[in-house]
């Protein structure tokens, strides 16, 4: 007598009984059957939105051309002193403004943050400055992230590492 195989139903049923799969749900009441039926049912589609994209790193080009002046910086701020919250509200409507203004590229200074010791400095232990650690998250938040294309440390002469250059997109009409 030859060996038969196991139908797939039998593999199933083994690997329950095992406790290699979870078993079936019970289906006990017709409320219940609708459940499941409703669970194993493909979760319906969000309707498509055009999807802003996150600020990247700026692009070479642009960096060179911010470096050799031929985009200028329209607006600096300088958030310098400020708690987080404050920093964080200033730089929103900074933005806003500029973006409305049609400003193409700012310079966001933030500082390098403080060099002072561990006791007089209770952020020490996070490294880099707190506004400065945070510049690059808020610029992606949804809030700001369809006002900026990129951002980049700026170049020595406007800040160095305390500072970013900011390119925005244009306003739309």
């Amino acid at each position: 007598m030859g060996k038969r195989r196991l139908t797939a139903e039998e593999v199933r049923e083994w690997r329950q009984a095992m406790g290699e799969i979870p078993p079936d749900p019970p289906v006990s009441t017709k409320a219940d059957t609708r459940f499941y039926l409703l669970a194993d049912a493909p979760a319906p589609r969000a309707p498509k939105t055009k999807a802003q994209p996150h600020p990247g790193p700026l692009d070479p080009h642009d960096a060179k051309a911010i470096r050799r002046g031929r985009i200028a910086i329209a607006a600096r701020v300088d958030l310098h002193g400020m708690t987080q919250d404050r920093a964080h509200t200033t730089l929103t409507r900074f933005l806003k403004k500029c973006v409305s203004e049609g400003s193409r590229c700012v310079l966001v200074i933030t500082g390098k943050g403080g060099k002072r010791s561990e006791a007089d400095n209770p952020y020490a232990q996070f490294g880099a400055g707190v506004l400065r650690t945070a510049l690059p998250h808020w610029l992606e938040a949804p809030e700001l992230a369809p006002l900026v294309i990129a951002s980049a440390p700026a170049a020595p002469r406007d800040g160095g590492e305390g500072a970013r250059y900011v390119l925005l997109r244009r306003a739309r009409t």
